[in-house]
């Protein structure tokens, strides 16, 4: 779930792994422009649901496996990427990058 488009796709994305019994959603990548922004505020949500609670307060953070960040500690990442700009950003967490 990186670069965040905010795009109803990605919003179904979050709502359908929400309850999930064998996933949480611990952090949320996105672009420079909406990176340190709280998710609830960065997005235009579209859904008739609300924001589920926990991801509203999730901290939007860049899209790499960088050593602070939250998505560096996540044994699994999920991407709802725009092919235009999937390949590098995914191949970095595929194989483990330098940063882990």
């Amino acid at each position: 779930m990186c670069k965040i488009t905010f795009s109803i796709i990605k919003h179904r994305f979050i709502q359908l792994l929400e309850h999930h019994p064998w996933f949480e959603i611990a952090a949320l990548g996105a672009s420079e422009k909406s990176q340190g922004k709280y998710y609830d505020a960065a997005v235009n949500w579209k859904l008739p649901t609300p924001i589920p609670e926990a991801i509203s307060r999730l901290v939007l953070e860049e899209c790499t496996p960088h050593p602070d960040g939250q998505l560096s500690k996540c044994k699994l990442v999920f991407s709802a990427l725009d092919a235009s700009i999937a390949g590098a950003i995914e191949e970095d967490f595929a194989k483990g990058n330098e940063f882990w």
